[in-house]
């Protein structure tokens, strides 16, 4: 029996669209193939609510990442990073890895990241911000829309972490000030893990000269230059732009105001029925895609993990150490419905048992201290 994913990436993907990725593989320089590949950037405009291009990596969320780090920042401009957990964290470590100046601005798990934290801490020589729209370690989103707005007039510019946001969270790049935005296939896209997204500004491209890292792959002059002609710089995962150009038509056809509102439903019944059995929900701003929640000293973690994986055939997934034998996050994304939800809480509440008869449920969790 196979494993029902209920990870924060990959997802369960539906059936047809599985089968999309059999197709014959096509040249990709060719008319036909450029037609496509203009469609699929239409769409991802459409996706990303944004008049900037969208270019397509061939790499996981991380390499993103690491792109927007070497194409704008540079060894000679301090650059600010608010972080909530691991996934904000790991902007830092590719930073030093570039060795671009950077101060840290940390909170504690599950805690809101709010603007006035970069009130506090900018000043008019910041190169860029850059923040992560949903801290995935813990299900925890920030609302970009007044970092946007406060470095809208500013020289710097922001750079979001968008990769389990986009398609779950609201996420409007233009109209909130966001300067570039990445993001990957196998979250609320729900597709195969292999393909990353990078949105680019005006602004942005303004300072992408002043990089001084070298780069080859993610160069993104090269793929700024061949997307005039609808194409890619190097060869792409034919199968992956199949499944991407079918995925786009339906988030097109049903709305995206409608699917973001979806992955909401799910994660708001999610969250109701754990605090029904009296755990605690991380519920500080809480994001569509991933619901995070804390066991505390009812159960270890990766115990109830490894249970919900050998005995349910459900697979959750822990956060980052420190915290892995704490805190559970599930994923909400792709063909999950609320009778998937119903089986994974029924099945935590039989391993818990009595450990929470008569428990009352908590209002709100409390952050963790990192």
């Amino acid at each position: 029996m196979e494993n029902k994913l209920m990870v924060a990436g990959p997802t369960e993907i539906e059936q047809d669209i599985l089968e999309i990725g059999m197709k014959k593989q096509q040249y990709n320089r060719t008319p036909e193939f450029a037609d496509k590949l203009g469609n699929i950037q239409e769409k991802l405009r459409y996706l990303y609510k944004t008049e900037n291009d969208v270019y397509i990596l061939s790499s996981s969320g991380t390499g993103a990442m690491e792109c927007a780090v070497a194409n704008f920042t540079n060894t000679h401009e301090k650059v600010l990073v608010l972080s909530g957990g691991t996934f904000g964290d790991r902007w830092a470590e590719i930073l030093s890895a570039f060795e671009v100046p950077y101060e840290l601005i940390s909170v504690p798990i599950g805690t809101n990241i709010t603007v006035d934290l970069l009130e506090a801490k900018y000043s008019p020589d910041i190169g860029a911000v850059l923040i992560t729209a949903n801290e995935t370690s813990s299900g925890t989103k920030i609302d970009i829309k007044p970092f946007g707005e406060f470095l809208r007039d500013k020289k710097s510019i922001l750079i979001v972490d968008a990769v389990s946001s986009l398609g779950a969270d609201e996420i409007e790049t233009d109209k909130w000030g966001c300067d570039v935005v990445i993001s990957s296939s196998q979250k609320a896209l729900a597709l195969p893990p292999g393909l990353a997204l990078i949105s680019v500004s005006d602004k942005a491209w303004a300072v992408q000269g002043k990089s001084n890292h070298p780069k080859y792959y993610f160069d993104l002059k090269k793929y700024k230059l061949n997307l005039s002609r609808n194409q890619t710089p190097f060869t792409p995962p034919i199968s992956l732009l199949y499944q991407l150009e079918e995925r786009l038509e339906r988030i097109f056809e049903s709305g995206i105001d409608a699917v973001v509102s979806a992955h909401e439903s799910r994660s708001i019944y999610l969250r109701n029925r754990l605090a029904a059995l009296g755990i605690s929900v991380f519920d500080q701003n809480p994001s569509n895609g991933v619901v995070g929640f804390d066991l505390g000293g009812l159960f270890g973690a990766k115990k109830m993990i490894n249970i919900l994986r050998e005995h349910y055939h459900i697979e959750v997934t822990p956060s980052p150490p420190p915290h892995d034998d704490r805190i559970i996050r599930v994923g909400v994304f792709g063909a999950v419905g609320n009778a998937d939800i119903d089986e994974l809480v029924a099945a935590i509440e039989e391993v818990l048992g009595p450990q929470i008869g008569g428990r009352k449920c908590l209002d709100s969790v409390t952050a963790i201290s990192a």
